[in-house]
């Protein structure tokens, strides 16, 4: 958020929903939970804070790198959490057209 009296509640139901997917054992597949939930909720509130007052004019594409570089330390569940959030697509457009040009160039005919 652009400014502090909105920063109390910002993305506290996103990171729920993400803590409630990432931060619990998934039997079989995941016998751990990937994240430490209860460290991203300790430091949630001081993490936007520093975002807000060090990062404040930065696009998304400037601050990853300088998160990653300068705080992997001090908030590494956030970032873990962040770096899988940011590596999931967000469409499967390229998908689709992929297979969309498969089909016109194997036609029944070729086959």
């Amino acid at each position: 958020p652009k400014n502090k009296e909105s920063l109390n509640d910002y993305g506290k139901k996103e990171l729920e929903e993400l803590i409630d997917f990432y931060g619990v054992a998934n039997e079989p597949n995941y016998p751990m939970p990937i994240i430490d939930a209860d460290a991203i909720c300790d430091k949630w509130d001081n993490f936007k804070a520093i975002l807000l007052a060090n990062y404040e004019n930065l696009f998304i594409d400037d601050l990853l790198p300088l998160l990653f570089q300068y705080h992997s330390d001090i908030y590494p569940n956030i970032l873990l959490l962040m770096n899988i959030f940011y590596s999931i697509l967000f469409s499967s457009v390229d998908c689709k057209m992929g297979f969309s040009k498969q089909n016109l160039i194997k036609t029944d005919i070729c086959n």
